[in-house]
């Protein structure tokens, strides 16, 4: 990522740049915050949410799958099986920032 954008983050936040959490909540503030962010900062990371997810994606490409996983692997050990199908609907739901 550019050091202008990881001066921006750290900014109102202290980020773990090895923490697949922190790369999350990263996306989700600054998805949340673009209005906000500075005209520089919006280049880098494109229209938004065409650019933004692309930004992200280009970085990242696994990330989107990888959480995924994680969350349905999660879902499938921790849930009976007649709850998986409705819940798996309201928890990929803050994925859709992705995939619609």
């Amino acid at each position: 990522m550019e050091a202008a954008f990881i001066n921006n983050i750290g900014r109102y936040r202290r980020y773990k740049f090895d923490s697949i959490r922190d790369l999350l909540r990263v996306i989700r503030n600054k998805s949340h915050h673009y209005r906000e962010l500075p005209q520089e900062i919006k280049e880098l990371l494109g229209s938004h949410p065409e650019g933004f997810e692309s930004y992200f994606s280009r970085r990242f490409p696994k990330l989107l799958i990888e959480v995924y996983r994680v969350i349905s692997s999660l879902v499938s050990v921790l849930l009976p099986p007649k709850r998986h199908s409705r819940l798996q609907c309201n928890v990929m739901s803050p994925l859709n920032l992705f995939l619609s």
